[in-house]
């Protein structure tokens, strides 16, 4: 009698359907694991390239570190002309010379500006 319920187990319509969804989902398994797979190679390029930069940080910190290190220490009001300088290769007379004319050109409209004011302070 065991034969004739392990034969009519076999045949039944829910064996079907369940061994349909095991196949369902070990397909899908499979897909997850190669996209898995293909996540973890993409992360390992990403770390990668983020060390890299890290590196390229470091590296750019410390020679930015070694050039302010060889810099000479200066009064606080040359630092203005030094950045300047740095800047725009502006000179003490063209720095003078360009506040001068915005300072013309405010007094040409009656308002006074930050520039006017700041002249006659300025070294």
């Amino acid at each position: 009698m065991a034969h004739s319920i392990s034969s009519s187990v076999e045949d039944s319509p829910l064996v079907d359907r369940v061994a349909a969804l095991v196949d369902r989902l070990l397909a899908h398994c499979e897909g997850l694991h190669r996209a898995n797979v293909v996540l973890q190679e993409q992360l390992a390029v990403v770390v990668a390239d983020r060390d890299a930069l890290r590196q390229r940080m470091d590296q750019a910190r410390a020679q930015i570190e070694s050039v302010l290190q060889h810099l000479p220490t200066l009064p606080i009001g040359v630092m203005g002309t030094v950045a300047e300088e740095l800047a725009g290769g502006m000179t003490n007379d063209r720095a003078n010379d360009k506040t001068n004319e915005k300072a013309d050109a405010s007094s040409q409209n009656d308002e006074p500006t930050s520039s006017s004011y700041l002249q006659g302070i300025a070294p």
